[in-house]
């Protein structure tokens, strides 16, 4: 007897068939893919600015509150770690004021983009005063060992912060490395290609340093030498005679 075979209506006969139907969450995510494609495309383009915006928007917000009194959370730590940075130098009724200008001019510069290097190197001369506080007053923001006070918080969150501009002086950095350099090569350094693998798609001359100029042609290829013929023996000669 011949084994039945059974056919369900609407599924493939095969059994080595695993196809399942698109569910609507996956209808819903293929359509979603094209604009989250777009959306991550667009972002990445400009994710050095949106890090160097937000931060700045940060410095802002946080500075104009210094120059309010009692208003800031950090104004009295902040006071007290810079009696002791300055050796009492800087009375108190004007150390608020400078932070908050320090603060203040550091979130312009990283909102606007001017005089960038000169913000970054304030932020991180800041930054190194705002970590500092861990060893100066430890009891103001430590209540157990690794177990930091609501100030301790305060100043830990920075790490992100300092992660942050990082970024954005890393990308300064690679931008001013990268200037008048072609489109290409530039996609090419930014992706981390060693020099000389890039040729292909930077036209830098093989046996020089530098790219071929504008008025200079890319070489052709050298054409392959043609092979060497055979010499020809008489008709009815062979290679005895």
């Amino acid at each position: 007897m011949r084994p039945t075979r059974i056919v369900r209506r609407g599924r493939s006969a095969d059994p080595t068939s695993s196809a399942l139907p698109a569910t609507g969450q996956g209808k819903l995510t293929d359509k979603c893919k094209p604009w989250l494609s777009a959306f991550c495309t667009a972002y990445q383009r400009r994710e050095i600015t949106v890090l160097r915006v937000s931060v700045g928007i940060l410095y802002l917000w946080f500075g104009v509150l210094k120059f309010i009194p009692a208003l800031s959370p950090a104004e009295d730590i902040a006071t007290v770690v810079m009696s002791i940075m300055t050796f009492d130098a800087v009375p108190a009724e004007v150390t608020a004021p400078l932070l908050a200008l320090m603060e203040v001019l550091i979130g312009i510069g990283l909102v606007t983009g001017r005089l960038l290097r000169l913000t970054l190197v304030t932020f991180f001369v800041h930054m190194a005063g705002v970590f500092v506080t861990l060893a100066i007053v430890p009891g103001a923001v430590w209540s157990h060992p690794l177990v930091p006070t609501l100030e301790g918080q305060y100043i830990i969150k920075n790490l992100v912060l300092v992660a942050a501009c990082l970024s954005v002086a890393a990308a300064a950095v690679r931008g001013s490395r990268t200037a008048g350099v072609p489109e290409v090569q530039e996609t090419a350094l930014a992706a981390g290609i060693p020099a000389g693998l890039d040729t292909a798609l930077d036209g830098n001359c093989p046996t020089c340093s530098g790219p071929y100029t504008a008025s200079e042609a890319r070489p052709a290829p050298t054409p392959p030498e043609p092979a060497l013929a055979a010499p020809s023996l008489p008709v009815g000669s062979t290679a005895r005679d």
